[in-house]
């Protein structure tokens, strides 16, 4: 289902994700040479780039783009696939950035936080289950490249020299509010480390990840809720029990779908269907500030097949004594008429 509507959707998705991503409200900092301090506070009046401003007030609207496309790469899935189970202080999925609540960034954090982010970031030593070390294994080479490790250590370091700083200006939100450190590299690089997060969180469970042909796949977690208390979306009847899996790459690109879901305005998407394109029809809601679809159709035009259809009775299979004949179809009404015919007599 969710496959077919992705194919045939025309949406830039990540374009259309970074138009109307919202930041949260909080003290954003940009970490380079030196620190640029902001702060975002959302008001629903107003485009959400006009709510980012410097510290003395002044709106910096061209800021915003550049903090939603590194927010978006950074940001967990949700608190059960944090990076730092069981606290689940830390909101963020790589070193280049720290997303915590302001009551959180204490000096009492600081070695947590140094823990949690580069000490561990470094190599997933943290991740113990053989489908983790599997996961990992496939990004070794860039992992554990001396480039990077030197890059985190030297993060690290900055990080321990700002803190101070950046906990001076904490007063300026609220405790439930967010402080979001960045530091100031390419977006090539916040992708590149933010995949692997996403290469071992964003299935149902890590469980259900296979390495096949030097691929990952696994189970999506996007409109699945396979978990101990739904055993029967499992196939009971063969050894390997998952109902689907997808390749990683598949299931990223679903993800920006669900995502842009999530933030789409209306209940409905239609794509009208045209000759060369079929539309999309899409019913969904929000559960857990997530998108669920309800209900979905493709939209053909036209009565033609592209193809016809050849049905063919290899097995020489008889009906009142008389071999079927083969035939070939032209019309998709006359399809789903001899689906009808055949599968459900």
């Amino acid at each position: 289902m969710i496959k077919e509507i992705v194919e045939n959707i025309e949406v830039d998705l990540k374009k259309a994700i970074f138009d109307n991503y919202t930041l949260k409200n909080g003290l954003y900092i940009k970490v380079g040479s030196n620190l640029e301090y902001f702060i975002y506070k959302n008001n629903k009046k107003e485009e959400p780039n006009l709510g980012l401003k410097d510290l003395e007030g002044n709106i910096k609207a061209t800021k915003y783009e550049w903090f939603v496309k590194r927010d978006y790469l950074s940001n967990y899935l949700n608190s059960n696939k944090s990076i730092d189970p069981p606290k689940k202080k830390i909101h963020n999925n790589n070193y280049l950035t720290l997303f915590v609540k302001a009551k959180e960034f204490i000096p009492q954090n600081r070695d947590y936080f140094v823990q949690k982010l580069y000490e561990n970031l470094k190599t997933f030593e943290n991740f113990k289950k053989r489908e983790e070390k599997e996961v990992i294994e496939s990004f070794k080479d860039y992992i554990f490249d001396e480039n990077r490790l030197k890059e985190i250590e030297n993060k690290k370091k900055r990080f321990l020299e700002i803190f101070d700083d950046i906990l001076d200006k904490k007063s300026l939100i609220k405790d439930n509010e967010y402080i979001r450190i960045f530091f100031d590299e390419n977006l090539n690089r916040y992708e590149r480390e933010s995949e692997i997060y996403f290469a071992l969180k964003i299935y149902n469970k890590i469980e259900t990840v296979r390495i096949i042909d030097e691929e990952i796949y696994g189970l999506s977690d996007f409109n699945m809720g396979l978990n101990s208390k739904k055993p029967y979306l499992e196939h009971k009847t063969r050894g390997f029990s998952l109902p689907f899996l997808v390749k990683k790459d598949e299931v990223f690109e679903i993800k920006e779908f669900f995502d842009f879901l999530k933030q789409y305005k209306s209940y409905e998407i239609i794509n009208e269907p045209r000759k060369d394109k079929n539309g999309v029809y899409v019913l969904k809601h929000s559960n857990n500030d997530q998108a669920e679809i309800i209900n979905f159709d493709i939209l053909v035009l036209g009565n033609e097949l592209k193809k016809p259809f050849v049905y063919k009775n290899y097995l020489g299979i008889k009906k009142d004594g008389q071999i079927i004949k083969d035939r070939k179809i032209f019309k998709k009404d006359e399809f789903f008429m001899f689906l009808d015919e055949v599968l459900y007599n």
